[in-house]
């Protein structure tokens, strides 16, 4: 069994683009599940943002090739996990317990955001505050 990764971008003004990533499962996934995607929303932004270029998953974003509008964001949404039987589509080859794996590295190094006005071969990155996300961990944690 394999699992699927859904996520989403959505701008300002809430028009939105799903797309979803394959990657190969763990063994005995589906007792698994709940507990890998509890462990997936620990390290993603508030509402389960995140920076999908971080991440090596496609950007999502609206205005491919018109350009961007005062509503972008750099910001990805994670929508969920399920077990599929469809074969693995990740560029990197990578299997579920690695993509986690550098999820997990990317929210400890401080989550990147850019913005949407330059182009992708002049992005300037920032991170996004470790005091926010401090707290962002505390709050998780007290539910």
């Amino acid at each position: 069994m394999n699992v699927r990764f859904d996520y989403l971008y959505r701008d300002a003004s809430n028009y939105l683009q799903r797309g979803s990533v394959v990657f190969a499962g763990p063994d005995q996934l589906d007792s698994h599940l709940a507990e890998l995607e509890t462990r997936l929303r620990r390290v993603l932004m508030v509402d389960g943002t995140f920076s999908a270029h971080q991440i090596r998953l496609p950007e999502l974003f609206l205005y491919v090739g018109a350009g961007p509008s005062l509503d972008d964001h750099c910001l990805h949404e994670f929508f969920g996990l399920e077990a599929t039987i469809d074969q693995p589509d990740d560029k990197f080859g990578r299997r579920f317990p690695e993509f986690l794996d550098e999820v997990e590295h990317a929210s400890l190094e401080g989550w990147l955001g850019f913005d949407t006005q330059s182009t992708s071969s002049m992005r300037t990155y920032f991170r996004f505050s470790t005091q926010f996300r401090r707290c962002l961990y505390r709050s998780r944690e007290d539910t």
